[in-house]
């Protein structure tokens, strides 16, 4: 046993009804958004019965078998306690042949989000959506281009001399494009890409964009 439960950790009415209808609104807001080719007939899932972290999830038999109706995606969200000072956390379970998500779980931590605003609990399943959605070190490799064939560069590791140590940033074409639109920058070399975090443990370092860049940025750790 590593963790007792309090009342605060318990999932009531309150909260769950927040956090379906936090990401309801964001899942609308991304099916409109995303384009895609969608799954054709029925989501089938492996067959591997479990799903994520912390023992994960098990599906049952008669799912795996039928598999889901008018699905991408499906998302299973658990509100399991978490230790230290982590809110939430997303992981992909399965992915299809071209790589993307077809199955992860998003954990919401309740004690940790209780006396939140709305606006709040909704910034921290946003950012762990586009986790799931893509936004992770395990999920860049699986980029492709407009002709749907692998990116050969995503992020990319070489030395800065200003901050005298080695850096990684995502240098697909759209990515340093908006970056140097958007800090007005056109001449340096290392605006080709964006840098990623590379403080923090597991699920941080490489996964968020670097706080000194981005700030408060969704996707910053």
């Amino acid at each position: 046993c590593w963790y007792t439960c309090s009342d605060d950790d318990l999932a009531d009415s309150s909260s769950l009804a927040q956090i379906s209808s936090s990401l309801a609104k964001l899942l609308e807001d991304w099916r409109d958004t995303l384009e895609l080719n969608p799954v054709q007939g029925r989501l089938q899932l492996s067959g591997w019965a479990s799903c994520g972290r912390d023992k994960g999830i098990t599906f049952p038999q008669g799912m795996l078998e039928a598999g889901i109706v008018d699905a991408d995606l499906l998302l299973v969200v658990t509100t399991r306690p978490t230790v230290g000072s982590t809110l939430a956390w997303a992981v992909v379970c399965e992915r299809d042949q071209w790589g993307r998500p077809t199955l992860g779980q998003l954990n919401v931590a309740l004690r940790s989000l209780r006396g939140w605003s709305p606006e709040g609990v909704q910034k921290v399943l946003q950012h762990e959506l586009l986790h799931v959605l893509g936004f992770d070190a395990d999920a860049f490799p699986h980029f492709r281009d407009d002709q749907g064939n692998l990116r050969t560069q995503m992020v990319v590791s070489e030395y800065s001399s200003p901050l005298g140590r080695s850096v990684s940033r995502v240098v697909s074409p759209r990515v340093g494009l908006r970056a140097r639109k958007h800090f007005g920058i056109w001449e340096d070399a290392e605006w080709e890409g964006l840098e990623l975090e590379d403080d923090g443990g597991l699920g941080t370092a490489g996964s968020h964009w670097e706080r000194r860049v981005m700030g408060p940025e969704i996707m910053t750790g």
